[in-house]
């Protein structure tokens, strides 16, 4: 005759020990705490990438507006290309919000005069991703600057 001994493991006849009863709780918990804090930060690059993304645009959009307008001789050809600069330049970097530009001669008399300075101001509003659990949240949007100044030169020109 054959005797067959069955042995439990300590753990499962011990109603003292409390292994059997934590048994998978803490992946649990981590998977939980984790979900819990990827989203946030998730949320936080997207728009911190944002707001790099249109500081990076502004300044090389008033950068490379202001050396084309101190490159032209008259207005007329001066206006249009500056703003066929400001505009290639955003759409280079995707930018599609809102975006104000102004322009500031000093002095004030003559832009194109040599010897004046040209200084030019990209102003984007760059929307934050709102909580899209939380329905009162309102999406805002955070100014972002860029200014650029130069010097109109002698050897400019556009004949």
């Amino acid at each position: 005759m054959v005797r067959s001994v069955w042995k439990l493991p300590p753990h499962w006849s011990d109603p003292t020990n409390r292994l059997s009863l934590d048994a998978g709780r803490a992946s649990l918990e981590f998977l939980v705490a984790g979900v819990i804090l990827f989203i946030p930060l998730v949320l936080l690059t997207v728009s911190l990438w944002g707001l790099q993304q249109a500081a990076l645009a502004t300044d090389a959009a008033a950068r490379y507006g202001v050396r084309v307008f101190t490159q032209h001789t008259a207005l007329s050809s001066a206006v249009p290309g500056t703003q066929r600069a400001i505009s290639h330049t955003l759409e280079t970097f995707s930018i599609d919000h809102d975006v104000d530009v102004s322009l500031m001669c000093r002095p004030t008399n003559g832009c194109l005069d040599p010897g004046s300075w040209v200084e030019i101001t990209v102003v984007a509003d760059v929307p934050l991703g709102s909580i899209p659990l939380i329905p009162a949240a309102l999406p805002f949007s955070v100014p972002i600057t860029g200014v650029a100044q130069a010097q109109v030169s002698d050897y400019r020109g556009d004949p």
